[in-house]
């Protein structure tokens, strides 16, 4: 049986299924799996749309199809763990995780290997993290296909 609560200061306040439904609408989150959703096919969570890159067991790999801030200064280097870029995306997987469940973020290993092979800044963890030239090689058919025109930044340097 799923538990179903909210914690407000600290407080944890039981819902039922109907409220948690309720919630999910006036948040505009859909209660359909994403499991069920095909790749390169698209969802929303909120006004923001999402892209499905992959579906692999009970994990779906999406991108968010427009960008997350019009402007931003990556960082004071090209080092991705602690830039600006990254504290951007931590703060909205912690917006996502308000609606999904932070369990439904699931965390990943970010290989910050730069293209010719230096190991600098070599491995973080995040629950949401730009893509590295390896997944844009990866997904490029299907990110081409969105016609995500606004150039981006790749979590690794060249």
């Amino acid at each position: 049986m799923m538990e179903n609560y909210i914690n407000i200061f600290g407080q944890r306040i039981e819902l039922t299924t109907d409220q948690v439904e309720e919630l999910r609408k006036s948040l505009g989150a859909s209660s359909s799996k994403l499991a069920n959703v095909a790749v390169a096919d698209t969802f929303k969570i909120g006004q923001r749309e999402f892209v499905v890159l992959e579906q692999s067991g009970d994990t779906t790999t999406v991108i968010l199809k427009d960008l997350l801030h019009d402007s931003v200064v990556f960082g004071s280097n090209n080092n991705y763990d602690g830039s600006n870029v990254d504290g951007l995306c931590g703060k909205f997987a912690e917006e996502i995780s308000a609606v999904v469940g932070s369990k439904n973020l699931v965390e990943h290993t970010v290989d910050l290997t730069s293209d010719d092979g230096l190991r600098d800044y070599g491995k973080v963890k995040r629950r949401m993290s730009l893509l590295t030239a390896d997944l844009y090689r990866r997904y490029v058919d299907i990110l081409d296909a969105h016609k995500i025109e606004k150039w981006w930044w790749l979590a690794r340097s060249a």
